[in-house]
């Protein structure tokens, strides 16, 4: 959920299907195009109050650079159907900034 827009960029972007479910592997090929500019990704309208619904293991996905004063700031909401099941460090550190 996507609590407070930033002054400029911070815009969500996305490419359907780059990976299949319960597929651990990335199309390597198609990351590079869309990091190159050859692949554009498809644009979220996301404004403050927003949630967005995204099987992030399944969709290449990111944000545009934030610039400005005002920070991008927002709720990461996440579920697993498997009890006990937790956000690898890597993760952790990435939406958290620790992992403890």
């Amino acid at each position: 959920m996507l609590l407070q827009e930033p002054d400029e960029g911070g815009i969500f972007e996305y490419v359907r299907q780059a990976r299949p479910a319960n597929d651990a592997s990335e199309d390597a090929a198609l990351v590079k195009r869309v990091l190159s500019g050859e692949q554009k990704p498809e644009q979220a309208n996301v404004r403050a109050g927003s949630v967005v619904l995204i099987r992030g293991n399944e969709h290449l996905h990111r944000v545009t650079p934030v610039h400005g004063v005002l920070p991008r700031v927002l709720a990461v909401l996440s579920y697993e159907s498997t009890p006990g099941v937790t956000l690898n460090e890597y993760t952790r550190l990435k939406f958290f900034g620790r992992c403890s």
